[in-house]
């Protein structure tokens, strides 16, 4: 597998397993996609307002998840200044 670390997607494919060694917005994506699949398939109707409940908490925590900030562009984290007494 490639280096996980590079890219909040995964490539199709990619196993929860594979994803629990990336980031949590990859191991939430890969999840998803997988649940998705399920639900997709041969589902039993008792089982599938839960899984559609789950698939909806997992989209709803990736999506918060991606409009974070990067820790990088985020203003308060600044270096602080030497302390100056006479400034006060």
């Amino acid at each position: 597998m490639a280096d996980i670390e590079d890219s909040n997607t995964l490539p199709p494919g990619t196993t929860l397993a594979e994803a629990t060694e990336g980031t949590r917005l990859q191991l939430l994506t890969v999840a998803r996609r997988r649940l998705a699949e399920v639900i997709d398939g041969d589902v039993p109707v008792h089982a599938l307002a839960r899984l559609m409940t789950e698939l909806d908490r997992l989209d709803s925590e990736i999506r918060r998840l991606e409009s974070l900030p990067d820790a990088d562009d985020d203003p308060a984290m600044v270096e602080d200044e030497p302390f100056d007494p006479d400034n006060i």
